[in-house]
């Protein structure tokens, strides 16, 4: 079985027309999480509207450069876990991530118009993987780039069991989705007059309480709309919970229903093959999630921008416990499936 692991630099360099370098349309291109929290324009108006967020973008904009956004976001939350301001900061934190990305998104998709090199790699599958196995994606992304692709493999995503109920391809979203929501099962507000922006600055108000009573569920919903923070069932309505992890430096949470990573439990056993493009290999819990059930022997190709990266990779994929045969492609996701390496690898 094939397993194809995608990280942010697969959606920065997601464009074969404007690769990276090309500093054309600069602020549409998706974010890295060192631009996550830049000064741009685009950004500010989402800082504007979730206020309680600014005390941690200003922490990060002017962080000591030693530091990567990652490391401090995880200093953050530790200071925050028992502060009732710090879970409102905190809280605001995951709306502006999936606000920005969001948004981020749509205007790299004015640019692009589905012409990806998610979508290239996708029907390369279809055309030389021969094996006729199941293809397994895991993505570390927000973004929906990876799910708005799979047409190319004849798939279409439109509900939580359409990611992992095919037969030919699952999805595994490690870190959430822009347009995933859980469902709070009780709210401390009153929540019908409210508009859906409302309810978002609702839910941020009273995040301490609603954290510390464990009314966040595992009930995922998928949002249509990024303004959508409200579900109706009949005649109840449930505020709903940006489903997206922040991104901090090694204890980073898995956010995915249950029933996905029992599945992707079940699946990396099964694993011969393993693609990786534009992840960095730092998340520790998902990578002794394959230490621990992936097979000896592996072969592992690693798609990155730069040696230097891609050599950081496969060690810090071997100081894991994941035991392969590495090789790897330093010259990005738009070379890789434009130069034939990407057909040679999926006909081995």
């Amino acid at each position: 079985m094939l397993m194809v692991i995608f990280g942010a630099g697969a959606s920065y360099d997601s464009y074969p027309s404007c690769p990276p370098g090309d500093a054309r349309f600069g602020d549409d291109r998706p974010p890295l999480a060192i631009h996550l929290f830049e000064e741009r324009e685009p950004f500010a108006k989402i800082v504007r509207e979730f206020p309680d967020c600014r005390p941690i973008i200003a922490e990060l904009r002017h962080r000591d450069p030693n530091e990567g956004v990652e490391r401090v976001l995880e200093r953050i939350q530790a200071e925050n876990a028992n502060d009732p301001v710090g879970q409102r900061e905190m809280t605001a934190v995951r709306y502006y991530l999936q606000s920005i990305i969001w948004e981020c998104e749509e205007r790299w998709e004015l640019r692009h118009s589905g012409v990806t090199n998610y979508s290239r790699l996708l029907r390369q599958i279809r055309i030389h993987d021969k094996a006729n196995e199941t293809v397994c994606f895991v993505t570390f992304n927000y973004d929906r780039m990876l799910e708005k692709a799979l047409p190319a493999l004849g798939g279409n995503i439109q509900a939580m069991n359409d990611y992992i109920n095919s037969s030919r391809y699952k999805v595994f979203k490690i870190h959430g989705s822009v347009n995933w929501r859980r469902v709070i099962s009780n709210t401390p507000f009153e929540l019908r007059p409210l508009s859906d922006s409302s309810v978002a600055r609702e839910v941020i108000r009273n995040a301490d309480y609603i954290l510390g009573q464990k009314w966040i569920t595992e009930d995922y919903e998928i949002a249509t709309q990024l303004t959508e923070q409200k579900l109706k069932t009949g005649k109840q309505q449930f505020a709903l919970f940006p489903a997206l992890a922040i991104p901090v430096e090694s204890k980073q949470d898995f956010e995915l229903p249950p029933d996905h990573l029992d599945q992707l439990n079940k699946i990396i056993p099964e694993i011969t093959k393993l693609l990786v493009i534009g992840w960095r290999a730092t998340d520790a819990p998902f990578l002794e999630l394959l230490a621990k059930n992936a097979r000896l022997g592996l072969r592992v190709d690693v798609v990155c921008e730069q040696k230097k990266k891609g050599d950081e990779v496969a060690v810090n994929m071997q100081k894991a416990g994941v035991k392969g045969n590495y090789f790897t492609e330093y010259q990005g996701f738009t070379n890789f499936v434009a130069s034939g390496k990407a057909e040679a690898f999926l006909r081995t």
